[in-house]
């Protein structure tokens, strides 16, 4: 995943209800009667069913010369399907309690549906309709597009975007569909309702679909619902050939000039895809860096010298790339001490934990994780990344093993082979002044 998400529109569903605790979360893994592979978790608490699903229809996918299509599609998704117009669409789903959501990123579309049991029919049939028969009316369309047309000319000026974009293209090859992004409004503006009919038409697809459900349903009649809503669609989707983006091998420190006060910062280092067998190692690593307030960033850059209000790492994997993030951000007069005390924590980093840096680590890993199951639709949510991420159905089981069989010698020796300051690449945009270069004398 890159680090340009701020175009994406994300619409979660609330919840009040209690769901089972993790150790009660059991995926059962299923298939319908279509072919399609889904997990699903048999909850009968309440009469309510949470079902997430997506396709490979990411930005990624768009064509190179209209990198802003895939962009419009979750929204115009939600403008209408078969015989009712967007009004008529949203009023029936409020009208009978139930959430339809759409969003995407680099890689995937991703739908999220809700619904009262009772209303488990009408919110199959609004879903299925959405996915054949979407209306994409031209004044829907115009309306979306005017919108996306005023969030990119914002979004374009924001040092955020600014330090992201220059990051992306020191990531990502040239030409690489992860550098793609909207860079002016006028990639937007001669798009038509026809561009989005033929890339929904690509992409929407059973070859690729990934689906968690949880809910008040049996095994049987959830492969029914599984059926009804995938019969009428494409086998097989037309995708791009995407080839991984593997880290550079070279360091950078880049400036981007803004007008704002504020510079933002963006730090990348190399990562690890989930399937590989020392993730968690780097997980924990990643949270001793900047994952809590106890954190080195937070404790250096903050807290001791009140660099930043705050400083955080993440781990940023995506279908084609695996990076490891760090951001702040900070006053331009005190930016470069700032960026000097993060890179400081990496090279302190890549000389070991201590057994208290490890054991909160691990703590937060494991304790945090319930966190992620407080409702039906947060379970679904969880079975479907689990699948995107390639995971097998029994690590819901194993993750908390193999967290706590970490020991402080394996991380600390993967630390000092993995960790590699020199191969940092930073990202600055704000009011900062590059060091003015010497003069040079006239001979």
């Amino acid at each position: 995943m890159t680090f340009k998400k701020f175009l994406t529109i994300l619409m979660v569903a609330s919840s009040v209800w209690t769901a089972p605790s993790r150790g009660q979360v059991s995926i059962t893994p299923l298939t319908s009667g279509t072919g399609v592979s889904f997990w699903f978790a048999e909850d009968h608490s309440v009469p309510v069913l949470s079902l997430v699903m997506s396709f490979r229809a990411g930005n990624a996918e768009a064509p190179s010369e209209k990198v802003a299509v895939a962009s419009l599609l979750p929204s115009m998704l939600l403008e209408g399907a078969g015989d009712l117009d967007t009004k008529a669409f949203h009023e029936r789903l409020q009208t009978l309690g139930i959430t339809i959501s759409a969003t995407n990123d680099d890689d995937r579309l991703t739908i999220l549906l809700r619904t009262p049991i009772t209303q488990l029919g009408e919110a199959t049939k609004l879903l299925h309709l959405m996915l054949t028969q979407p209306r994409f009316d031209e004044e829907a369309f115009d309306r979306v597009k005017a919108v996306l047309i005023q969030s990119t000319e914002n979004i374009l000026q924001t040092p955020d975007w600014k330090a992201a974009d220059a990051l992306d293209t020191a990531l990502f090859p040239k030409g690489h569909p992860y550098t793609a992004g909207i860079r002016s409004v006028m990639e937007l503006r001669p798009l038509n309702t026809r561009d989005v009919k033929h890339f929904m038409k690509d992409h929407i697809a059973r070859d690729d679909l990934k689906i968690g459900i949880c809910g008040d349903l049996t095994s049987e009649a959830v492969r029914q619902l599984v059926d009804t809503l995938t019969k009428d669609l494409r086998e097989k989707g037309s995708y791009k050939k995407i080839e991984d983006a593997p880290f550079p091998g070279k360091g950078q420190d880049l400036f981007t000039p803004s007008t704002q006060p504020q510079s933002v910062v963006f730090f990348a280092h190399p990562g690890l895809r989930y399937d590989h067998p020392d993730y968690i190692k780097l997980a924990l690593l990643t949270y001793a860096l900047g994952g809590g307030f106890e954190s080195y960033l937070m404790q250096e850059v903050r807290e001791k010298r009140g660099l930043a209000y705050g400083a955080s790492a993440h781990l940023n994997v995506a279908a084609h790339s695996a990076f490891l993030s760090a951001t702040l951000q900070s006053d331009g007069k005190t930016v470069d001490e700032a960026v000097a005390v993060t890179k400081a924590q990496f090279e302190r980093l890549r000389h070991g934990l201590s057994q208290a840096d490890l054991d909160r680590a691990k703590n937060y890993l494991i304790g945090s994780f319930p966190l992620q199951f407080t409702s039906s639709s947060d379970i679904a949510s969880v079975l479907h990344m689990y699948q995107v991420q390639g995971r097998t159905p029994d690590y819901l089981q194993k993750r908390e093993g193999l967290i706590r069989a970490v020991t402080l010698a394996e991380i600390n020796a993967f630390a000092h082979t993995f960790i590699k300051p020199d191969l940092l690449i930073t990202s600055i945009s704000g009011a900062k002044h590059q060091p003015t270069p010497p003069s040079k004398e006239k001979p």
